[in-house]
């Protein structure tokens, strides 16, 4: 019997020995199985936590703009743009109090993750669209456009850094569509405007990038510690059951 249990005191020796090396290997920076979903979880609860607040500012940014483009190209077009901006900011927190407050997302958050990549795709396509139509305006309104997008992408990075493929969605449909338009003006401010405005949305794409790829690290770290520390207290307590039975036996004796 007691043969028996110094066995299991020698496994459980080796078993935490193998446990430490292999905690002491570099960690590897890959999800598999619920820890996809649980990281999806957290990019999405990232993303919505902004909403509110960037549905807010832009919508107010869109309305100063409308204002300042109403003059040059009819307060009709420009109304119904600024309507198109308020209803799709409007569509996007509606997605993120549904996902925040209720239970219609509950084991859907890839459903919600399509959704609200749509509608980020939306958004960056209605701001794109009144660049693409302004930047063939005055010299003025050509620079304030691109100024004015840049500075909502630059926003848009910041708030959707969780998550690349966000970012991506707002901001390529969004500069890339006037990076395009405004190289068609034929003069400097196309020539340096498309240029400039093509620097930010790659800074913008590659920053998304880095900061996806941090977090990832950082869940994986996290994951793996509590891993170890699962493992390291039901080995202690295995190894404590097994000195108890020790010491039992001896008294027997």
């Amino acid at each position: 019997m007691v043969s028996r249990i110094l066995a299991r005191l020698a496994e459980l020796v080796a078993r935490a020995a193998h446990s430490e090396a292999a905690g002491s290997q570099p960690a590897v920076h890959t999800l598999s199985g619920g820890s996809i979903t649980r990281f999806r979880r957290q990019q999405l609860d990232g993303v919505f936590a902004h909403v509110a607040n960037a549905a807010f500012i832009s919508s107010v940014l869109a309305f100063a703009l409308a204002v300042y483009l109403a003059p040059a190209f009819g307060i009709f077009a420009t109304h119904c743009w600024l309507a198109a901006k308020i209803f799709v900011s409007a569509a996007r927190l509606g997605v993120a109090l549904l996902y925040k407050r209720t239970t219609f997302f509950a084991g859907r958050d890839y459903l919600a993750k399509r959704l609200t990549l749509a509608l980020l795709v939306l958004d960056g396509s209605v701001w794109g669209f009144a660049g693409a139509w302004a930047v063939f305006g005055s010299a003025e309104t050509a620079c304030l456009v691109a100024a004015v997008l840049a500075s909502v992408a630059l926003m848009a990075s910041a708030g959707l850094g969780t998550m690349a493929a966000a970012g991506a969605a707002v901001n390529i449909p969004m500069l890339a569509s006037v990076a395009t338009a405004i190289a068609f003006r034929g003069d400097a401010i196309g020539l340096f405007g498309s240029a400039g405005i093509t620097l930010v949305l790659v800074q913008c794409l590659v920053t998304g990038r880095l900061s996806e790829s941090r977090l990832r690290r950082e869940y994986v770290a996290h994951e793996a510690t509590a891993n170890a520390l699962g493992a390291a207290a039901r080995n202690a307590e295995a190894l404590e059951a097994a000195l108890l039975e020790v010491k039992r036996q001896s008294a027997v004796k």
